[in-house]
């Protein structure tokens, strides 16, 4: 008699539970998809990824030919060192000047052009400073990294490719966050309530349960009537935990409504 009143109490204790419990389908994606370029024109020299690809942060992606880059860069270094010496002959002549003018040998006119002539030069080099500054930024523009650990997507990249950023800059890879993946479930007004932006959901997929949080609700297509009522994308962030996901993957949301935060 004991053991059934231990079982009653155990199924009437799993019907309170499934009773406050939802279950939403959803489908996988990688929470974050970025478009890679340069921000610097030019001919791509070499392609370092493919297709499907995992690789590391700070993994090389392409390289522009860095001919012009590395010119840029010398004739810039040339010219501050150039620059420099005329900077460092207008303050000796500065200086021969102002021991001049405190002997009274040299008229305040002389002093003044003097003193031009050294803001000039100590401007132009610091002007030039400013483009080495300029040029090392192209330079290192030419090369593309990897942001952070992920998988190309898709290229739209090859040697010999000309890369023009003047007015936009072409997308040359898509790449995704491997370690970040989203769960997201279309559904209707009614479905929707008692869900919000921040509420903790689990989400189950690949035969495991992950934690996840409500990141995103979109109205993703308007409704005109009760039989096509608006639509609307719940987007659950999850860490997949070291789990090998995929997106596309089909998954559940399981929506506690007692336990929403």
């Amino acid at each position: 008699m004991k053991v059934s009143i231990f079982y009653l109490v155990c199924f009437s204790f799993l019907m309170i539970n499934t009773a406050h419990a939802r279950e939403l389908p959803a489908i996988l994606h990688y929470a974050q998809v970025v478009e890679l370029s340069v921000p610097v024109s030019g001919v791509v020299s070499k392609v370092h990824v493919s297709d499907g690809q995992l690789i590391d942060k700070g993994h090389i992606i392409l390289e522009l030919d860095e001919t012009p880059f590395l010119a840029e860069l010398n004739k810039t270094e040339a010219e501050i060192r150039r620059l420099a010496a005329e900077r460092d002959e207008a303050k000796k002549a500065l200086d021969r000047d102002l021991e001049l003018y405190q002997r009274m040998v040299l008229s305040t006119v002389d002093l003044d052009k003097r003193k031009l002539d050294f803001v000039r030069a100590e401007s132009q080099y610091q002007s030039e400073l400013a483009q080495l500054s300029l040029a090392k930024y192209h330079y290192a523009g030419s090369k593309l990294y990897a942001p952070f650990d992920g998988m190309t997507i898709s290229s739209n990249a090859y040697p010999g490719m000309a890369v023009h950023v003047e007015l936009k800059p072409p997308v040359l890879f898509l790449f995704a966050n491997t370690k970040q993946f989203s769960a997201e479930s279309d559904v209707s007004a009614d479905k929707l309530a008692g869900i919000s932006i921040g509420d903790s959901i689990e989400v189950f997929v690949a035969g495991k349960r992950h934690p996840g949080k409500v990141n995103n609700i979109t109205m993703i297509r308007e409704g005109h009537s009760l039989s096509q009522p608006s639509q609307y994308r719940v987007k659950v962030l999850l860490d997949p935990g070291g789990i090998g996901l995929m997106p596309g993957q089909p998954a559940t949301l399981i929506i506690d409504n007692n336990s929403q935060q």
